[in-house]
């Protein structure tokens, strides 16, 4: 797990040799129907998931049905994905690739104006006080890398009570896409779940969690004001700084029973 280095190790006035472990990082370029959409920096685990996740997340993939191939070289850090009907990137996105606020050089081609009009996220779902940091503590028992590199990050698809599908990535956004992709391939449902991530709820992890229809995001830390500005607009739940049995309800709080 991760990749070990020597290293030296400084502390009050003393040096020790020491080996540490490093989180992994690797480009990833996704090829969809032959052409070339993106590089992402990632860890090398789960490549098919980040594959797809990123694709679904940028409207190229609708149904688990439209995947006719998916071919991962994950030596040469590459993947390929055949889709009918083709949807190539809308003309205006072309050559407007940015950098997103997310770590491991996050990258994005879809208008934040446009991904607002997503439909309002519905659903029945509350949360107990208890639940929320319960969450938290399961999700940092499941962060092996995490534990070993300190480098990392994780995001988990969550009932009130369980952590049911944990990924980890050098990115969150990559994490969250993970955890994407794995939902799509699978056709699960996630309108009844928490999207819990280890770092900032940005507005891109934020419009990620409405077109999976995900109802809570949940972090130890906290959002953007364009995160709760979006939240607020599409029926999101956001609850963050959540640590030592407090946390804090951006948007939405009928979705936590307080008091």
């Amino acid at each position: 797990m991760g990749k070990q280095v020597d290293a030296v190790t400084w502390y009050q006035g003393q040096i020790q040799e020491t080996r540490v472990h490093l989180a992994m990082e690797i480009p990833f370029t996704v090829y969809y129907n032959e052409r070339e959409t993106v590089t992402l920096l990632c860890s090398p685990q789960e490549l098919d998931e980040l594959a797809i996740g990123f694709l679904v997340g940028e409207g190229l993939l609708k149904q688990p049905q439209e995947i006719k191939g998916l071919v991962v070289d994950t030596a040469r850090g590459l993947a390929w994905v055949s889709a009918e009907p083709d949807r190539p990137l809308a003309k205006e996105a072309i050559g407007r690739r940015f950098v997103t606020s997310g770590c491991g050089s996050g990258t994005g081609y879809y208008s934040l104006a446009d991904a607002v009009l997503s439909a309002k996220v519905q659903t029945s779902l509350v949360l107990l006080p208890r639940q929320v940091n319960a969450l938290l503590s399961k999700m940092q028992n499941l962060a092996q890398q995490y534990q070993v590199t300190r480098g990392i990050h994780g995001a988990g698809l969550c009932s009130p009570d369980q952590v049911e599908i944990f990924r980890e990535d050098i990115g969150r956004h990559n994490a969250v896409d993970k955890i994407l992709g794995y939902c799509f391939i699978k056709e699960i449902k996630p309108e009844d779940k928490v999207l819990a991530v280890t770092g900032r709820i940005s507005s891109e992890i934020m419009l990620k969690a409405a077109k999976m229809s995900i109802p809570v995001l949940l972090s130890r830390s906290v959002p953007t004001d364009m995160a709760v500005i979006f939240a607020e607009e599409l029926g999101i739940t956001i609850i963050g700084a959540a640590r030592a049995g407090k946390f804090i309800v951006y948007s939405h709080r009928e979705r936590v029973a307080l008091p």
